[in-house]
Order: C-alpha cells, then structure tokens, then sequence
C-alpha cells in the first residue's frame, strides 16, 4: 500500500470533526482580524487558504466514508484495528473487544491477520483510485495541509519500525 493511503487512513477519524474546527478557526480569525499584525490583503489570502483546506478535508472525508461503506464488516474491523484505535496493542484490542468480528480475527494466526491486512490495504488503494484519488492528487492538493503533514511525519519515523516489526511476526509465524 502506497504512503499516501496510509496517511489518510490514519487522518480518517480526526476527519470526522475537522470540518467543525475548521468552521471555528475561520470565523475567529475574521472576527478578531483588527487585532492581527497581517494586512487586510494578507488576512484575507489567509483565510482563503483555510477555507479550501476545509474544503478538501470535508471532501476526502465524504470520499473515505464512501469507500468505507463499501467494506464488510471484516474488513471495517481490520481497518479499526490497524488505523483507527488508539491501543497500540493489536492483541489487548481484540481482548478487551465484546463483538463477535473481534473474536473471529482474535482466532487468526498473525500472519493470517497481516496478509489480510495487506490485501485489504490493496484494495483500499485501488477503491480510492477508482474513484480519482491517487498519488499525484493527494501530493497536489492535500500534502501541504498541516495535519496531513503531522501523520506524514508520524509514518516517516514509525512507519519504518512498525513494518519492520510486523514482517518480523510474519517471519516467524512463518517458520
């Protein structure tokens, strides 16, 4: 799976109530614009800026939520377990889970669960090209959007050691 999904996918559940703080970010920055040290002409670009970051945010949320109802609930839960949980711990996440979905991957070998995971990413990917969102777009119109940026960076540093971790487990369970 390219680094851009997994970006998104990452960003996903803050998405859920970026557009709100984004609304209350614009409207302060106008109604306090005499205060600011920027001029008018600045200000004004400013909040032009913020208001297409909302946009685009609103939208890849719109796009995401779209090819997540295309999922079962399989894959919904992986994608839970994987992207948006914040337990760090894939085995006390399905642990201390109740629904059923989680009992059945609890079942699974790791490497049964990363392949899994795999494909699904796969098929995350290609949904979101389908409908128009790849590579070049996200570069072009989302990479410079601040909390994008953050997860990017959070990837860059951690990404490296969780792949490397989890390729660990599938090497063994393999043997």
């Amino acid at each position: 799976m390219k680094k851009y999904v997994k970006v998104v996918l990452y960003a996903y559940p803050m998405l859920k109530t970026i557009g709100e703080e984004y609304q209350i970010h614009i409207s302060n920055r106008a109604l306090l614009s005499y205060k600011s040290q920027k001029s008018a002409e600045e200000l004004v670009e400013y909040i032009a800026k913020e208001i297409i970051c909302k946009q685009r945010l609103e939208w890849l949320k719109r796009l995401l939520d779209e090819t997540m109802d295309k999922l079962d609930e399989e894959e919904k839960a992986l994608l839970n377990l994987r992207y948006f949980s914040p337990c760090k711990n894939r085995k006390r996440r399905i642990l201390e889970s109740t629904e059923e979905i989680f009992k059945k991957i609890a079942a699974w070998s790791d490497s049964t669960y990363f392949r899994r995971q795999n494909k699904l990413g796969e098929k995350v990917e290609a949904a979101l090209e389908n409908v128009g969102f790849c590579e070049e777009i996200f570069e072009k119109d989302f990479d410079f959007i601040d909390i994008l940026q953050c997860v990017s960076r959070f990837l860059d540093k951690k990404g490296d050691a969780l792949y490397q971790k989890e390729r660990k487990a599938q090497a063994k369970k393999a043997v």
